[in-house]
Parts: C-alpha cells; structure tokens; sequence
C-alpha cells in the first residue's frame, strides 16, 4: 500500500503528462502604501468602495502579516499554470473580520466572479486592499480562496496585525 501511495505521490514528476491542474504560485504576498487615486463606490469591496488610477509603493515585501495602518494594504497576485485555454473565470471568496459600514450595515465576506485571461496555459489572479477608515481595521485574518467548478485551486491568508506593532 506505501509503495502504490509513494508511486501516486511521484506520477507528475515521472509522468509529466499528468501534471495537476490549476498549479498555483504566489507571484507576490506584499505590504504597500497607497499613492493617489480616486475612490469610487463598488459592491463587491469589503468596504463598499474601491480605488482606481492609483499606484502604489512595496513597504515589505513577501509578507503574509500585514500591519493595518492607514492608506496602506496589501497585494495579492497568483500565478497558475496547466490552465484551460477556455477557462474563462474564478469564483472567488475573500472573508475578513466584521466590517461595520457607515451604512449601518456589516460585512464579514465578499464572493464574485474573477475574469481571467489565459495564455500558454497560464492565468495570473490580482487582488490589492487598502485600510483607508477606521471600521477598515480589524484584526485578523483575511482568507482568499479561488475555486472553479465548485473545486478550490488556491487558498491563501494574510495576518492583519495592529498598526503600531510595525513601528520601530
């Protein structure tokens, strides 16, 4: 049973044909500050807005804790390979700690769909988040999974940590 179980483990390195699907790799996992843009309304944001035409500058980078100061966040890329050339999408599932929206409302989890564009069986995820209020700021964890087909292909975590515990 331990020799058929080790073949199994080993058939992608011994039979490339048999590669994985939707082999995920972490392109970058950073800590950055924000520089300009403009925020706009947007539903599928935790925070109900989102920034476009902004840039931003690498605090830290590959890092999976995040301090949450003020005007910075994090990005996220993924990287997959051996993807459909047909595939067309990601359903994806960010969850985070309670959001009290000034809207009265809180938010725990946001899910949508993600366009993807392959290329030589290769389709990059992107997904960047700025703290830029107050009820932005909880501690925790924000987990992102990505599935497709009802099937998760990448699951990864930052550690949101207080603001003051980055400072010197």
């Amino acid at each position: 049973m331990k020799l058929a179980l080790l073949a199994f483990g080993l058939a992608p390195a011994v039979f490339p044909f048999l590669d994985v699907p939707f082999d995920p790799t972490v392109v970058t996992n950073d800590y950055v500050i924000r520089i300009g843009g403009e925020s706009r309304e947007s539903d599928s944001s935790p925070s109900g807005e989102e920034w476009v035409g902004e840039s931003y500058s690498i605090l830290k980078q590959g890092t999976w804790t995040i301090p949450n100061c003020l005007e910075t966040g994090f990005m996220l890329e993924v990287r997959f390979d051996n993807v459909p050339e047909d595939l067309a999408y990601l359903d994806l599932e960010v969850r985070f700690p309670r959001m009290q929206l000034p809207t009265g409302g809180s938010r725990d989890h946001v899910k949508r769909r993600e366009p993807v564009e392959v290329y030589d069986g290769s389709a990059y995820f992107y997904y960047g988040y700025y703290f830029d209020h107050e009820f932005e700021r909880g501690l925790g964890k924000w987990e992102f999974t990505l599935s497709h087909q009802g099937k998760e292909v990448y699951y990864g975590a930052f550690k949101i940590v207080d603001c003051d515990s980055a400072k010197p």
